[in-house]
């Protein structure tokens, strides 16, 4: 759904569990940045949400190029529970904005990635949030404007996938979707570990069943330049 066919209204309102997404002019495209001319947004009002007479805390997230058809990022699940995993002692999150790249339509099989260098595109990226900053302002609730003009932070995701090569998508009859994926993980500085595992599209953050691959290190190498391929 593009963006002139969501009611602005509709976002003046906190309403528990509601998801909506669709597609918006990028305010910045350009070759300093790794994100296209169409961008996916994601507002994810908490299940939680308790009426408080605090503002309701408000964040975004940039979905890391290439994992846009990553299920932790291209469904409502994996979106939900990207936002109750950022919950605190000290932040309770009432809504998340998502803001990456738009998923492959329709794609049989997610595609692979690779984690980019984090200095690749360091300072383009702070200027592309600062140009995102009035497309937030515009998500926010009423409520949040009781004491000002809120501030919406972003949020950075981290996980120790480095390469993930999808290998198999399935359907099963009760669980529904599920991939087989290898994936590279950076267990330490000094070491990498290649594992096989297994993923739900309908909790994609968790991962159902892993088990190592190539324990030799030779071996190894060999596989991370087949990824590379």
């Amino acid at each position: 759904m593009g963006a002139e066919g969501v009611d602005p209204l509709t976002f003046e309102r906190l309403s528990p569990s509601r998801f909506i997404s669709f597609s918006f002019p990028n305010p910045h495209s350009s070759l300093q940045i790794p994100y296209g001319d169409v961008l996916r947004v994601a507002v994810v009002d908490s299940p939680s949400f308790i009426p408080t007479s605090s503002p309701p805390a408000i964040a975004a997230i940039l979905v890391p190029h290439g994992r846009e058809d990553d299920w932790i990022f291209s469904t409502a699940a994996g979106n939900f529970q990207l936002l109750l995993s950022f919950a605190s002692p000290n932040l309770s999150l009432s809504r998340l904005v998502l803001i990456g790249d738009l998923p492959s339509p329709s794609a049989s099989m997610l595609r692979p990635f690779a984690r980019p260098h984090p200095d690749n595109y360091s300072t383009s990226l702070n200027y592309f949030k600062e140009t995102l900053v009035p497309l937030l302002i515009a998500l926010c609730p009423k409520a949040a404007f009781c004491k000002g003009v809120p501030s919406v932070p972003f949020l950075s995701y981290e996980d120790d996938v480095i390469r993930c090569t999808p290998v198999e998508k399935l359907v099963g009859p009760i669980v529904g979707e599920m991939l087989v994926e290898d994936v590279e993980i950076d267990a330490s500085i000094a070491a990498r570990d290649i594992r096989r595992r297994l993923r739900f599209k309908r909790m994609p953050n968790l991962v159902q069943s892993q088990v190592r691959l190539l324990p030799n290190p030779l071996k190894r190498a060999s596989f991370a330049r087949i990824l590379d391929h």
